[in-house]
């Protein structure tokens, strides 16, 4: 039912995972800290709000705050995005999201 994991987008989104751990690997930290840290350094004003069931994946999720990324991360994690294969959405869920 998500476009991103029908067909051929899931091994091409897959794919995209490597580049994150690498990424990870580099600075000594989880792919999700990597992909929370993005996140946080896309302006000063966003913020951002994972959910889990553990508090172990809390306290990774905490960790996110502390790492760095360079510009040039940062630009490789921007890169990766513009390749996500798929809608978020289906075309009906699409249309509810303010673009």
């Amino acid at each position: 039912a998500v476009p991103r994991f029908n067909d051929d987008n899931y091994a091409a989104n897959l794919a995209l995972v490597d580049e994150i751990k690498a990424i990870a690997g580099e600075l000594d930290a989880k792919p999700a800290q990597i992909a929370l840290s993005w996140v946080l350094a896309r302006a000063p004003f966003i913020h951002v709000i994972p959910g889990t069931t553990r508090l172990e994946n809390l306290r990774t999720n905490f960790g996110a705050t502390s790492i760095v990324l360079s510009p040039g991360q940062v630009q490789r994690l921007d890169a990766l995005a513009k390749r996500v294969a798929g809608q978020r959405y289906t075309p009906l869920g699409m249309s509810a999201v303010n673009l």
